[in-house]
């Protein structure tokens, strides 16, 4: 019989226990119930289980239902599309019903405790078998305007870890500076495996992306669903072209640095 631990919903936000089954093995033996005083939780099994995560904080997307897999590549537009594709995930299924009486939002877990997991970690947590069976994709981004993003996304959220650090920068050439010297990722990283063969099914473009999430959709036999626009790094009204943060110097400096990106997805500044 497995396990269930009981405890006051006042303790619950301390101890953040969030069990899982992989969706496809779990029954009715793994779940979460909840009353106005008290949460159980049906344990997993304890190869199952994986590290204790906020509940402010979501893991990566993964549908037995649609048989699809979302690789959530950082200011790429992924929050809108985890939010029109997170009940289609089998531990949002299972933790849902968690929710009402805990927090205002759902409570995730899954196999890979990391949403901003890359396809070959992923792959590899899942396994080939299941990986390549179902349909993943993710969304790019240019890369100039990706960093223009990342920059002041971090600027305007005072939790992110790197937020003082951003502070220190005089100005975005200051930052473009470390980012191209000292702390270069690559987009393409979270799409290829070991052998640099890209390993996602699908890559859709940020610039383009209503269409190609439409594509999405399809693909994965879901109506057609619009995107909000959440997570934005800059409000709307204070918007210009990410050209206009660059001078030739800083051009040049993005264009050798993040030159596998720019090659492999085909942007140009």
């Amino acid at each position: 019989m497995i396990p269930s631990i009981s405890f006051t919903v006042s303790k619950f936000y301390r101890l953040q226990l969030i069990c899982r089954t992989l969706g496809s093995q779990a029954g009715p033996e793994s779940r979460a119930t909840s009353n106005s005083n008290f949460v159980t939780f049906v344990v997993a099994p304890a190869k199952y289980r994986i590290p204790d995560r906020s509940l402010h904080e979501a893991n990566m997307i993964l549908s037995h239902s649609h048989k699809f897999i979302f690789v959530h590549l950082y200011k790429t537009g992924g929050t809108s599309v985890r939010r029109c594709l997170e009940k289609y995930d089998a531990a949002y299924k299972i933790h849902h019903r968690a929710k009402s009486k805990l927090t205002s939002k759902p409570v995730f877990n899954s196999p890979v405790a990391d949403k901003h997991a890359t396809a070959a970690t992923i792959r590899e947590t899942v396994g080939a078998d299941l990986y390549d069976r179902y349909f993943s994709f993710c969304f790019v981004r240019n890369p100039w305007a990706w960093q223009v993003s990342l920059y002041h996304y971090i600027l305007k959220t005072p939790g992110h870890a790197q937020h003082r650090q951003f502070n220190a920068f005089e100005k975005f050439d200051d930052y473009i500076a470390w980012r191209c010297d000292e702390n270069v990722q690559l987009q393409k990283d979270y799409l290829v495996d070991k052998q640099d063969q890209q390993i996602v099914s699908f890559i859709g473009r940020m610039e383009n992306i209503q269409q190609d999430f439409k594509t999405v959709c399809e693909k994965v036999g879901l109506e057609s669903l619009s995107l909000p626009h959440l997570n934005q790094s800059v409000a709307q009204s204070q918007r210009k072209s990410y050209q206009a943060f660059y001078n030739p110097q800083t051009q040049s400096m993005v264009a050798e640095s993040f030159k596998a990106d720019i090659d492999f997805l085909g942007y140009k500044f």
